[in-house]
């Protein structure tokens, strides 16, 4: 029984490093100097015939290409099976305002991307000790298709005034209609 105490933690952190965190939608409202609202939804699929208890922790959010988080957020503890959905709905600090102006770049210029959930926390599988893992998974996200396409559809909104020849509102001289068209 002693060996399977020693295999344990490298079993439970490569099943970790196997598992997919989906995200299936994520918003970000009530947006301040420092923070913003943050609301998550995501599916773990893994292929693990372990099922343990993920406990909480704290997470931090990179890009692809830096140490440097740009923000924190808590993890909820989660039974880890293939279809375990978690939400997440709350407040966030910004951790480094440029990290985080290159992230809204990223998800603004670019029609998919990967951003990473780093941190560490507990594993408990059934009667065995708990044991700590260490989280790097890359998420693979959708941004928007193109600053081309955000750009066009603010301005064909409605609440943008295109560009027209002003005319005072006391001036009720219909404007000129141009006669080669």
């Amino acid at each position: 029984m002693h060996s399977v105490y020693v295999g344990y933690p490298r079993l439970a952190q490569r099943e970790v490093n196997k598992s997919v965190l989906n995200i299936t939608s994520m918003s970000l409202s009530d947006p301040a100097p420092d923070s913003f609202t943050l609301e998550l939804e995501s599916v773990l699929s893994t292929t693990s015939k372990y099922h343990p208890e993920l406990a909480a922790f704290n997470g931090s959010l990179h890009l692809n290409d830096s140490d440097t988080a740009f923000a924190y957020l808590d993890i909820p503890k989660v039974k880890a099976e293939n279809g375990t959905e978690s939400h997440v709905n709350q407040r966030v600090q910004i951790a480094d305002m440029a990290e985080f102006t290159r992230y809204t770049m990223t998800v603004l210029g670019t029609e998919q991307f990967a951003i990473y959930l780093k941190g560490r926390g507990g594993l408990q599988q059934g009667g065995l000790p708990k044991t700590t893992v260490n989280y790097n998974k890359e998420i693979t996200m959708k941004g928007k298709s193109s600053r081309r396409d955000i750009i066009r559809s603010i301005f064909h909104s409605p609440l943008i005034h295109h560009a027209t020849p002003h005319h005072d509102k006391t001036d009720q001289t219909p404007p000129k209609q141009d006669s080669t068209a």
